[in-house]
């Protein structure tokens, strides 16, 4: 819902503030190719670090496991017809009995400049799981209750704080941040 009504706000008031708004025509129709986003439900932005090396993603739910993966599937399908023309390379690998699809975008593709990059797409139950490499869709998969965020004292202790009835949350792990910060400057 955030999504679709951010997209007719800016649609709706870019015309007033000087904005060309024909790239959320662009937008609207690529959502329609695949069945609008009335299906997504909640997603989150993910940064994650494992070692010095970070990586990340999204992850958004489906209503349910064939939903996520037949959009999976989709999305696939489309990334396989423009590859030709736009040089994007697609994969499949399978990880514990998931596919993940990943999708190789090459260098000086769209002013990326030398900067290969890789997505990966998979699915774990109803969720949609998009990261900046395999290894953060693998590490969704892996994840269990107790390895979840929603199990560490901290988040658990900070969502309580914020109430059930919050439209959207943003959690950092402050102390992991601190050392972080800390670990650059030593």
């Amino acid at each position: 819902q955030t999504i679709q009504t951010g997209l007719s706000a800016v649609e709706s008031q870019g015309p007033t503030l000087g904005l060309d708004v024909s790239s959320i025509k662009s937008v609207k129709d690529a959502l329609t190719v695949i069945g609008g986003i009335d299906w997504l439900g909640d997603g989150a932005i993910v940064v994650t670090r494992d070692g010095s090396k970070y990586d990340g993603g999204i992850v958004a739910e489906a209503p349910d496991a064939k939903t996520a993966q037949s959009k999976v599937g989709l999305i696939s399908g489309l990334v396989t017809l423009s590859g030709g023309s736009t040089g994007l390379k697609i994969r499949d690998e399978t990880y514990k009995g998931s596919t993940i699809v990943i999708v190789t975008v090459p260098a000086n593709t769209g002013g990326l400049g030398n900067a290969q990059i890789q997505l990966a797409i998979g699915t774990k139950g109803n969720l949609i799981v998009v990261g900046y490499t395999d290894a953060f869709v693998k590490a969704v998969i892996d994840t269990t209750v107790g390895t979840s965020l929603a199990a560490q004292a901290d988040y658990t202790a900070a969502m309580g704080a914020a109430g059930a009835s919050n439209q959207g949350s943003i959690y950092v792990n402050v102390p992991a941040l601190e050392d972080q910060v800390g670990a650059a400057f030593s």
